[in-house]
């Protein structure tokens, strides 16, 4: 009983605290330019971790391997929030080699 709650419990944090967030940034994204833009889904992460460290010297954690099982899971229905996390991870890890050198 106690890891049903658990895995219940699990299934709403990931819902609520990592997949919503990464879905909506993911969404203003493609919004915001309003089918105008023909980058796909990688360079539109790889893009916006560009962005962020402009902006905020900042980046955003989305957790990449709680996603890519959400969307094997799902059968490839999250594929293209997948892909911009994979593209904004690259573009992060792209940033901090520059500075390290």
């Amino acid at each position: 009983m106690h890891l049903i709650n658990w895995i219940k419990n699990l299934h709403n944090y990931i819902k609520n605290n990592i997949y919503d967030d990464a879905q909506n940034d993911y969404y203003q994204i493609k919004t915001n330019w309003k089918g105008t833009d023909n980058r796909d889904d990688y360079q539109m992460g790889y893009d916006q971790a560009i962005i962020d460290f402009k902006r905020t010297h900042r980046f955003h954690h989305y957790p990449a391997n709680i996603i890519e099982f959400t969307n094997r899971v799902s059968k490839g229905k999250v594929s293209e929030i997948s892909e911009f996390i994979n593209g904004y991870h690259d573009g992060k890890i792209h940033i901090l080699d520059k500075l390290t050198r």
